[in-house]
């Protein structure tokens, strides 16, 4: 993942992996979360993000974040979670689990 700014836009790049073979797209004016549930739709795996809680596990500087992240798929309601020492790589941890 990559973020970058330019006159008004925000952009982030995201490549993913499917199937051995890597692919790269740009989406402009979403955050990390939102730009990879689109290339994750653009790829067969759309994940449609019900709910999504932050929390924290620890305290001080050996915390780590954790995401809970409710989604719907063509199969139903689920839940699942992402775990990092960073909330953004959690937040993006849950929704590759969820796809």
């Amino acid at each position: 993942m990559s973020r970058f700014e330019d006159s008004a836009d925000e952009h982030t790049g995201i490549t993913l992996r499917v199937d051995g073979i890597e692919h790269t797209s740009t989406h402009t004016g979403t955050g990390p979360v939102e730009a990879l549930t689109a290339a994750l739709g653009e790829h067969g795996r759309k994940v449609d993000i019900v709910a999504l809680h932050q929390t924290s596990i620890g305290s001080g500087n050996d915390s780590e974040a954790l995401t809970l992240l409710e989604y719907r798929t063509d199969s139903g309601t689920q839940w699942t979670a992402g775990r990092d020492r960073s909330v953004p790589a959690a937040s993006l941890k849950a929704v590759v689990n969820a796809a």
